[in-house]
């Protein structure tokens, strides 16, 4: 009698979790705002020029239906920003910096299947990021710089089908790591916030 007590409360609960697998692709703009903390070889501080490129990003997931209005979703993903532009205002020289990052994702999910299709959402954002950087000052510079990302986002779903979803979201993503200079003994603090503006598409399995 208990085995089939504990059978059919099993059974409950995995018809009370709708649990599916889905893969995810995005693709927007990215503006990047960064700071240079310098600790040596002397103490500097340089706020930099705010300057735009792309992002994209390829994630897999799975969402938990967990009531009828609310929807839960756990995705790692990878994603890329590449941003160009100048460093100083007034300058001529340029940088471009690359972050590629892995993020763990975690998402709840508004409205079920009770707002004709559409579902808001928001999100929390940590990973690690590796960030690479030329600056074309005085024949080029190039930095490296590695360590914790986090942030947040908002958004909203639209089901085109059972299993086809789009998605336009905003994502802002900090960080504060160590730099380094190839070739040159010089070190310290690379600030940054970004935001994107991500549009793409989700498949549910």
């Amino acid at each position: 009698m208990l085995t089939s007590l504990g059978a059919l409360l099993i059974a409950n609960s995995a018809s009370a979790v709708d649990i599916r697998p889905y893969t995810s692709l995005k693709l927007g703009y990215n503006s990047l705002n960064s700071e240079y903390n310098v600790t040596k070889p002397v103490v500097i501080t340089e706020d930099l020029e705010r300057i735009g490129g792309f992002v994209g990003a390829i994630a897999g997931g799975v969402s938990f239906g967990v009531h009828d209005m609310v929807g839960v979703r756990a995705e790692l993903e990878y994603s890329y920003t590449r941003n160009s532009g100048k460093v100083y205002k007034g300058y001529d020289d340029k940088r471009t910096i690359t972050d590629n990052r892995i993020l763990a994702n975690a998402y709840v999910d508004f409205g079920g299947n009770n707002w004709v299709g559409f579902n808001p959402y928001i999100g929390l954002s940590l990973g690690y990021g590796f960030a690479s950087g030329k600056e074309f000052i005085e024949g080029g510079v190039d930095l490296k710089a590695n360590g914790l990302v986090y942030g947040g986002s908002v958004g909203v779903a639209y089901s085109v089908t059972n299993n086809i979803a789009a998605d336009l979201g905003v994502r802002y993503l900090m960080a504060n790591r160590n730099w380094s200079v190839t070739a040159v003994d010089a070190e310290g603090k690379f600030k940054s916030n970004d935001l994107s503006v991500l549009f793409g598409a989700r498949y549910t399995f």
